[in-house]
């Protein structure tokens, strides 16, 4: 048997914030949230109906819980089995949300709310029902209320996200898809210069809307979560988007001759280093950066004596990079364009940051402002 509580009126303050969100409210003196009529006595027992809520046209989806956008939607308060020995006070139809002017209501009635919603996100709507037992018409009124969720999601399949990111800071991501079956919302990230996403989902919503932070540096692919079938039931790759973000230290160069003993070849080394030119004893955030050697001979020609390879340093390990050793000592390291001094140099290359839409047409790049 499920417990009834009575509220008194000092308590009647806390429902009436919550009221504050809903398009329309409710007033009782004491509240009682329970489909059971106290005392429990089967002689006095009232029959009652349970209630709910019907939506028309339906909800579609994981849980019947996903709408569309700019759509005129009908919630009714219904209900199944049969009142006795009860007095119906009042009914009442109504929403909640903390999204501004996500909802148009269009009309409503003691059993009806018509809307349309104008922005994606979560919706509650809430159907409520105050009664009292004829058995006892002094006694307290009742409350019976019905919830359901509305995950909003627009009818075009796309993803948006920032047009830059930086490492620790926390960004907007909304995954939209495609009418009429709305997928599984959450996301499959992957990264594909270390194989290990290091990033957090701070917040979902369920309706396709995040807020990600990028941990570690990498090449991040974002897209939804499962691949949706339409009507025909023909399976359809949804949009990536991609986030490249690199860390990118200082450097500098070291080359140190070794023993007789190894053949007179020279050690070299790259230190990756704070502003202040300080070694990193712990890096805070892994490296990755591509590495050739290259000649430049006095009349300014570049003569490229290997092919890019690869360095791969995890956060948490010293700044100290051992670079491959050398017949001759190696005059230093360079980016962008070629030194203008002759010598045999590091060409250094760290991928660019960016953000992009890894279909043009399924994509929209939205300004790169961090939350925090």
């Amino acid at each position: 048997m499920k417990k009834s509580y009575l509220f008194p009126n000092f308590v009647l303050p806390l429902f009436g914030a919550l009221a504050v969100m809903c398009a329309g409210s409710c007033s009782q003196e004491i509240l009682e949230v329970s489909e059971d009529l106290a005392p429990d006595n089967p002689q006095t027992r009232a029959g009652i109906a349970k209630i709910g809520i019907v939506s028309n046209p339906a909800g579609r989806g994981i849980g019947d819980e996903y709408y569309g956008k700019d759509i005129d939607y009908t919630f009714n308060l219904v209900t199944s089995g049969v009142d006795a020995g009860i007095e119906v006070i009042s009914t009442n139809v109504s929403f909640f949300t903390t999204i501004d002017g996500g909802i148009d209501q269009i009309s409503r009635t003691d059993k009806s709310l018509k809307l349309r919603f104008t922005k994606c996100g979560v919706y509650q709507i809430l159907a409520t029902r105050n009664y009292r037992d004829l058995a006892n018409p002094s006694g307290p009124i009742m409350l019976q209320q019905a919830t359901i969720t509305c995950r909003v999601a627009s009818p075009v399949a796309s993803i948006e996200g920032p047009s830059s990111v930086a490492l620790g800071k926390v960004y907007n991501f909304s995954v939209n898809f495609e009418d009429p079956d709305y997928p599984d919302p959450n996301l499959e990230i992957t990264e594909s210069v270390f194989n290990d996403p290091q990033c957090t989902i701070i917040n979902n919503d369920g309706a396709g809307n995040y807020l990600i932070r990028f941990d570690q540096p990498g090449a991040y692919a974002i897209k939804p979560g499962l691949t949706w079938a339409n009507s025909s039931d023909v399976m359809k790759v949804g949009p990536h988007y991609c986030v490249e973000v690199f860390f990118r230290p200082e450097m500098i160069h070291k080359s140190i001759k070794g023993s007789s003993k190894l053949g007179g070849i020279y050690l070299n080394f790259i230190e990756l280093c704070d502003q202040q030119q300080d070694v990193y004893a712990s890096l805070p955030y892994r490296v990755y950066f591509k590495y050739k050697e290259v000649g430049i001979r006095s009349n300014g020609i570049a003569f490229e004596v290997v092919d890019w390879k690869e360095i791969r340093q995890a956060a948490g390990e010293s700044g100290k990079v051992i670079m491959p050793a050398t017949t001759t000592p190696m005059d230093g390291i360079f980016m962008g364009p070629n030194p203008d001094l002759p010598g045999d140099y590091w060409k250094i290359e760290i991928p660019k940051d960016r953000c992009y839409s890894l279909e043009e047409a399924g994509g929209i790049v939205i300004p790169g402002k961090p939350i925090e």
